[in-house]
């Protein structure tokens, strides 16, 4: 079976200007075919989607990732990995990021996910794994428990070989300092000795491992490309000479911007303050950010000027903010959106090896694509407005609305309700936290609760009082009851409703936007008075 996404406006991040009126053909996993949307021809079982004006493009990237950090004292190996995992989907799902690059992750967690999340399926992001990055004793980010010490060319040389041996994709190497750590880990110094990185990068490329160098300042930045690093990541300081063997050895930058720009003190936008308020960084880490922001910022647009090859990665968490944010972070520090978009796109796929397969739109692609509303090109934001998510020709929609193609028929003749027990309104708004709530605590139940408090619509899980809900009130009642629904049951297209209930185990949503009238079965264990 085919799957047509038909009337869209295709962003390939190939040309900056957006194919109009356009359809994408898919099958197999595959981009075949692209073609106006006047032309369309399908056949009795292709699933076609009209996506009515909406943007497509590529999926989004981040080539920069770590776990969660930091995690409460006593959080288990299993718990690490749950919880790593289910990140990357929130990424996927509520920020349209099909693929990651791990920058390292304790207990070779990203391994475990990238084969958790292989092969088709919206499961989870693509991932390119690392294991630990490594570090000196006395290295950069000790304390967040992704890091292996190594001393000495033989230390290296056993860490990057232990590595290889886990399945990891590339060695992530810290030649420097940074700006999130204690006060004797600076972005400023150097850590490893000529023979030890000499030694690590040597093994890299005997063994053709690409290497992911944190890079912070000059010196650090040279080495690195002269050693024949993949990418080098932050390059907060840089001078004529980084830029010129950056550019002239092809090697990738990956800037990191959100570590020095989203203190509070510079955040400007609601989303950014919003991040940085929640993140509460320590003092010293404010003052440290803030300080390197401006030199940070200079060499950014110095390599962007210059040609650099250069792929977008945050470097922080959790990962439906993280890309988002770093994209709204290249925009304000000189890029135009197409830049930015590239960047996560077509560039961070071909950092990544594998540009000929993924990363744009175009025919023999593989189909990895989000929908948004409106255009980025015209606003980097709205990237927020995510509709839809295809990992490999299997679609996952951002809420559990359904598709008009899911829609069943009306009967022949109309149907009744046997009684009116219960009536309220529930508004887009409101049922889009209903669904996201149920969809981010994995809550499998909906119920639509009356007692002397009013009338509320709440998602949980009921075989598990212990479990989180999530509640909002849509009326008044002087009625006792539980309504009982399976929140999978809830496909219904995004709009405002008019609720009708009967206790004898069916309810009546009257979409009020369109002409559009949805009948739901109750679970049984349903109850009223």
């Amino acid at each position: 079976m085919r799957l047509i996404l038909t009337n869209t406006n295709i962003i390939d991040c190939i040309t900056r200007e957006p194919k109009t009126q356009a359809t994408v053909v898919v099958e197999d996993g595959l981009i075949r075919e692209i073609r106006d949307s006047a032309s369309l021809s399908s056949a009795p079982n292709d699933r076609v989607i009209d996506l009515k004006g909406s943007y497509l493009l590529p999926g989004l990237w981040d080539v920069h990732i770590h776990p969660e950090y930091p995690n409460p004292a006593g959080t288990t190996v299993s718990q690490l990995t749950a919880a790593f995992g289910q990140n990357l989907q929130r990424g996927m799902l509520e920020a349209g990021v099909t693929a990651v690059r791990s920058g390292g992750a304790g207990h070779f967690m990203d391994v475990a996910w990238r084969r958790a999340f292989s092969g088709p399926g919206p499961a989870g992001p693509r991932v390119f794994a690392c294991g630990n990055f490594l570090t000196t004793t006395g290295g950069h980010f000790l304390t967040s428990g992704h890091a292996r010490e190594c001393d000495g060319p033989y230390g290296y040389a056993e860490a990057i070989r232990d590595q290889m041996k886990h399945d990891v994709d590339h060695i992530k190497l810290n030649l420097s300092g940074g700006i999130m750590g204690p006060r004797w880990d600076r972005h400023t110094e150097s850590f490893l000795l000529p023979e030890e990185i000499e030694t690590a990068f040597a093994l890299c490329k005997q063994r053709n491992f690409p290497v992911m160098a944190h890079a912070t300042n000059p010196d650090a930045v040279k080495m690195a490309i002269k050693l024949g690093a993949r990418s080098v990541e932050h390059a907060y300081i840089t001078d004529e000479e980084c830029i010129t063997d950056l550019v002239s050895s092809g090697t990738w930058y990956v800037p990191t911007l959100s570590i020095s720009q989203l203190s509070l003190n510079l955040a400007t936008t609601e989303h950014e303050k919003a991040y940085a308020s929640r993140k509460q960084l320590a003092d010293d880490l404010v003052v440290r950010a803030d300080a390197a922001a401006e030199e940070h910022r200079n060499s950014f647009q110095k390599a962007l000027s210059a040609g650099v090859n250069m792929a977008l990665g945050s470097d922080i968490s959790p990962m439906k903010d993280s890309c988002l944010l770093e994209l709204g972070l290249w925009v304000k520090c000189g890029a135009t959106t197409f830049q930015a978009l590239q960047a996560a796109t077509k560039n961070a796929a071909e950092l990544c090896g594998v540009g000929p397969e993924l990363g744009t739109v175009e025919p023999g692609k593989v189909a990895d694509l989000i929908v948004v509303t409106e255009n980025p090109l015209d606003d980097i934001e709205n990237l927020r407005q995510l509709q839809l998510v295809i990992k490999e020709g299997k679609m996952r929609s951002k809420y559990f609305f359904a598709d008009p193609n899911v829609i069943i028929t009306p009967p022949d003749k109309p149907l009744t309700l046997p009684s009116e027990d219960v009536t309220f309104e529930v508004s887009t708004e409101q049922l889009e936290k209903l669904l996201k709530a149920a969809a981010i605590y994995q809550l499998p139940d909906l119920s639509v609760v009356g007692d002397s408090n009013g009338v509320k619509i709440v998602v949980r899980d009921k075989k598990n009082d212990t479990s989180n809900d999530f509640a909002i009130t849509v009326g008044e009642t002087n009625d006792t009851f539980s309504f009982n629904f399976k929140v999978e049951n809830i496909k219904i297209l995004p709009g405002t409703y008019d609720v009708v209930v009967s206790q004898k185990l069916l309810s009546r949503f009257t979409c009020r936007d369109y002409d559009l009238t949805y009948y739901i079965a109750l679970e049984p264990d349903s109850t009223f008075g």
